[in-house]
């Protein structure tokens, strides 16, 4: 392999030194610049063979730094890597790169990108022979600052939208060994890299390319936003921080491991969750006779099979080709279906759907479930994040809740009529009226729900009650916060 020269400019310095260790081990010579002005000082010593360039960065931007390469070095590749690449429609149609990436992205197939444009071989996968059996999809989060919100947030808002076959596991590092030793215990087929630890990265490039285990992708991820760097002197730390919180990067994030299962057939579309599992509204009364039907509806949806009868004899590992039931997360079926939580242990004994039936049945509490699948509290969340919105929506269905949601103020105060909620949850940052004055028509409208406004701002806690707010949640929470904030304000009502 022929050594190239790479400029690398980014002026996010983490994100800059990740990407330095993973090129590096691949025999380039790469140069770094943080900022505008020294690429071009760079520009002015050393010829390129690769451009890789973002665009949005405090005084000499992106597109002066692309515009002064071609008049100079028009031979030079260049490859864009931004996180708003439909807000530069058409000043990067003008500039015409060679490849566009959008931020958060893989870090593997970003080399691989870079190889086809130098002109280097890349190294095909295997096609799988005959029936592909999926084995769970097994994804490591590495990041040392944020444990508690990607435990209680960003865990249950991937795996919310999966049906089945992800596994997802946690680790904050407390050494470079300590991140080797945890890739190949658990082998992911994912890793996702917080920008910060672009030590570990050194780690992590040079495990992969030993080949001691090699995940199928590494996503960098905790790249700041553009849009609130530009705003504030401190958006970029603020953004390494929050977001994480944030439903619409947080989106981007999910379809990414998705977009990277489906690459690699690890899963097959089968995989994601399209439609929520509703119980028959004609059942007024669970019983034990009942519980059999639930089970074989719970496992076929979870499987997604059609036209294939089950009976108690079914084998999960002979019958239905699968290694076991936690192999296929059914268990996340079982328990969202019935309000429990099964223990690996228990769990692992579980070979054929009879096993599940007796194992409910014995679990059961045939009135707490009667009461929570016959529950007619309803909530409505008011959120300009659609993500957000999706979010809230299927976890609470998944609780035994029925909720809508709404991302405009028009579209909640025809929710408001129609649904008559218990509790609405309202957002203060709302893109067509301030949340406070929605919440003042929404209260004038109908009074009888609790309403509990949302906000980052917690300065606006005091407003937000005068206007008759019946509680403030300030960003971030934990998803269990919120949630028994809601049962409370529901028993509230509910007196």
């Amino acid at each position: 392999m022929t050594t190239k020269k790479i400029l690398i400019v980014d002026d996010e310095k983490n994100l800059t030194a990740s990407l330095d260790s993973f090129f590096k081990s691949k025999g380039h010579d790469i140069f770094i610049a943080n900022s505008g002005k020294a690429a071009l000082e760079i520009l002015k010593k050393q010829a390129m063979d690769l451009l890789v360039l973002d665009l949005n960065m405090p005084e000499v931007d992106g597109f002066e730094v692309a515009g002064a390469l071609k008049e100079n070095h028009p031979k030079t590749k260049i490859l864009i890597l931004t996180a708003y690449s439909e807000e530069y429609k058409n000043k990067l149609a003008s500039l015409k790169p060679d490849a566009i990436m959008t931020k958060p992205f893989g870090v593997l197939e970003l080399i691989d990108k870079v190889q086809t444009l130098l002109g280097e071989e890349i190294v095909s996968l295997a096609k799988p022979e005959g029936p592909i059996k999926f084995k769970p999809v097994r994804v490591l989060f590495i990041d040392p600052a944020r444990s508690h919100i990607i435990k209680n947030y960003v865990l249950p808002y991937i795996k919310l939208s999966w049906m089945r076959n992800i596994e997802i596991d946690f680790t904050a590092p407390s050494s470079d060994y300590a991140v080797r030793d945890k890739i190949e215990s658990f082998k992911p087929d994912i890793v996702l890299l917080s920008t910060v630890l672009s030590e570990q990265a050194k780690d992590i490039s040079k495990a992969i390319e030993e080949g001691t285990y090699k995940p199928k992708e590494v996503i960098l991820y905790n790249i700041p936003d553009e849009n609130q760097t530009k705003d504030s002197p401190v958006g970029a730390y603020y953004t390494m921080q929050s977001s994480l919180m944030e439903p619409s990067y947080l989106n981007r994030l999910n379809e990414l491991i998705k977009g990277v299962a489906l690459k690699h057939k690890l899963v097959d579309e089968t995989a994601f969750r399209k439609e929520k599992l509703y119980m028959p509204e004609s059942i007024r009364q669970f019983t034990l006779d009942d519980i059999a039907s639930f089970v074989k509806d719970a496992i076929s949806n979870e499987l997604g099979l059609k036209g294939v009868e089950l009976n108690e004899k079914t084998s999960f590992i002979n019958d239905l080709g699968v290694d076991s039931l936690e192999t296929i997360q059914l268990v996340m079926a079982l328990e969202d279906t019935f309000g429990l939580e099964l223990p690996d242990e228990d769990a692992q004994r579980l070979l054929t759907v009879g096993d599940a039936i007796e194992y409910i049945k014995k679990r059961v509490n045939l009135e707490a479930l009667t009461r929570r699948k016959k529950s007619a509290h309803k909530i409505l969340i008011v959120d300009d994040q659609e993500g957000m919105c999706n979010f809230l929506e299927n976890y609470f269905y998944s609780k035994g809740y029925k909720a809508a949601s709404a991302s405009k103020a028009d579209e909640a105060l025809l929710l408001l009529d129609k649904e008559n909620p218990d509790i609405v949850l309202l957002d203060i940052r709302m893109p067509d009226i301030d949340g406070i004055e929605l919440l003042k028509k929404m209260k004038a409208k109908n009074p009888k729900p609790k309403f509990l406004m949302v906000s980052v701002a917690s300065e606006r806690e005091k407003e937000a009650i005068e206007a008759g707010a019946d509680g403030f949640i300030t960003k971030p929470f934990p998803i269990t916060y919120l949630e028994q904030t809601v049962i409370k304000k529901i028993k509230e009502f509910t007196l």
